[in-house]
């Protein structure tokens, strides 16, 4: 199996490299980045979702959990079709998720404390939500 992280920002491309994250930067997205059975789109970006669609292999499936504040997103539905690819829009399960998650933090495969790069107190929130961050944590 291959993991890759694609990215166009080279702090979040570089933070994925210190976790020991297989990654590619380029300053814009390619049309495709080969073929995969499973590709996760997380860009929020119309060309990171395009890179997605023509990124899977035949059957393969395309998740995406960025918001496009638009009903106008170009889905290639005939080349879906055709390859019987499957795809999954929504929200990412968070809540439903940490049962398994929480077996490779408690096994020590993943220390979640790796992945913070600011913190903030719950008075300084508001202004520390409008700060770029990889992850952003509030402190009681």
């Amino acid at each position: 199996m291959s993991v890759v992280y694609w990215d166009t920002n080279r702090e979040r491309v570089d933070f994925a490299a210190s976790l020991g994250i297989p990654v590619e930067w380029k300053e814009t997205f390619p049309k495709s980045a080969g073929r995969f059975n499973l590709v996760c789109d997380a860009s929020a970006s119309e060309s990171g979702w395009n890179l997605a669609t023509r990124s899977l292999a035949p059957r393969g499936i395309l998740t995406s959990a960025s918001i496009f504040w638009t009903n106008k997103l170009n889905i290639p539905y005939l080349e879906f079709y055709n390859q019987g690819v499957e795809l999954q829009i929504q929200r990412v399960e968070s809540k439903e998720s940490m049962p398994e998650i929480m077996k490779f933090i408690e096994s020590g495969i993943f220390t979640p404390g790796q992945i913070v790069t600011s913190t903030a107190s719950f008075q300084d929130a508001k202004d520390a939500w409008m700060e770029p961050s990889i992850k952003l944590v509030i402190t009681n």
